[in-house]
Formats: C-alpha cells, structure tokens, sequence
C-alpha cells in the first residue's frame, strides 16, 4: 500500500463547516458593535448636541432686538425670521414619556443627529395646520414613542409662549404616505383651520420598513418663564 493511499482524506465538510462558524462569529460581532452604537454611542451624541442646542436656544430667545426693544418671545415668535436649517426651533416635551428635546428646523440626517426636526414647509406652533416633526427611533429621541396615548399631551414652548397639544391618535403608515404631515392631515388638498401636531418616526424599533405617526390637535396654549431646561 502506497503513502499517498494511507493518507487520510480530508473532507470537504468540515472546511465549509468551519467557514459558516466564522462567517457567523463576523456576523454576530458586528450585530453586537451595531446594538452598542445604537444603544450608548447614539444616544451619548444626541445628548451632548441637546446640551448645546439648549444653550443656544435660551440665547436665541433671550436676544434683544436690534432696535434695542426685548425679543418678541410673547404672542406669535413666528412673526420673527424663523432659524436657519438645523439651528434651534423650539422645545417639545411629552410628560407621559419624561422627555424634552429641543427641536431643530430641518430633517436632513445631519438636522436629525441633533435631535427632532420640523419639517420645512409645515405650520408652526399655534398656527393653523400641520406642526410636524420627525425624529429618529432611537434611545434619548422618539424611542418609546410607541407608548404614546390618546388624551396625552405634548408641549412645544417657543420663547415665553406654551402651545399644549392633546394626542388624537396614532397609526402605521408607509415611508411614502407623505399625507401624514399635509395641513390637513390624511386629507392634502385640505384648508387648514385648527393648529394641529404630527410627529413622525421609523417603526418597528431597529427597522424602518413602516412610520409610526402621532396625532394631536391645540388645546391650550399660556405664557410660561424663558428658563433653560
């Protein structure tokens, strides 16, 4: 019997075996670097630009006007230049969740990083129409927004002026149901008569594939002290 005939084969199965267990270990290593990206580096970043949009903001509405006359922070802030793309709007804040964000204008992926965004073209806060905002489903922004309920409220503070908004209702949509943030919310070719609410995020949690959509409508609104959150 030759060498070569005495030599044990070796199988196919085991290589392919120990190329699926590697390509599974790669796999789940980075499934876990992505959970703690999303979980830790996320929302430690969301974190510290809310610091600093916080500061901003109190400054913005603190600012005197040029004609030495106080910033008009009471009434409609609207009649004011509204602040450029991923400057700071406003703050929004849903007792029933704990949270308070400041809003940016813009939902750009750069205006979203900072935190909620309003999107261009909507109404604003008070005024008739649709006053919507998205954010990104993750720790520290629209996370638990799933636990939202009808009859919660949502408060946007804009300078001295609170707007409370009451939750009407919720649904998923497609990521193309574009109607959701119309003035008229579901009904686009509407005429806006009551200031309402829609804020927007990605659902189910870690995917994308649907919306998850909050409905409010205006039902107080009050003067409050300018104080930094």
């Amino acid at each position: 019997m030759s060498t070569a005939a005495a030599r044990p084969r070796i199988g196919w199965k085991p290589r392919v075996y120990g190329a699926l267990g590697s390509t599974c270990l790669t796999l789940g290593f980075v499934a876990l670097l992505f959970v703690v990206y999303q979980l830790y580096v996320v929302p430690a970043r969301t974190g510290a630009e809310q610091r600093t949009l916080e500061q901003e903001l109190i400054q913005q509405w603190e600012q005197p006007d040029p004609s030495g006359l106080p910033a008009p922070v009471v009434g409609n802030p609207w009649d004011a230049a509204v602040p450029a793309q991923g400057q700071p709007l406003v703050r929004l804040s849903i007792p029933r969740l704990g949270t308070r964000w400041v809003v940016v204008e813009g939902v750009t992926l750069a205006d979203l990083r900072r935190g909620p965004g309003h999107y261009p073209g909507t109404a604003f806060p008070g005024q008739p129409g649709n006053f919507a905002v998205a954010g990104h489903r993750a720790p520290r922004v629209f996370w638990d927004l799933d636990r939202i309920a009808a009859g919660d409220a949502i408060q946007v503070q804009a300078g001295a002026t609170e707007y409370t908004y009451t939750v009407t209702g919720t649904e998923i949509v497609r990521p193309d149901d574009v109607g959701v943030i119309a003035p008229v919310p579901g009904d686009p070719g509407a005429q806006p008569v009551e200031p309402v609410l829609t804020l927007t995020t990605c659902n189910p949690k870690w995917a994308s594939y649907q919306r998850l959509i909050v409905h409010a409508s205006l039902s107080g609104v009050r003067t409050v002290p300018i104080e930094a959150g």
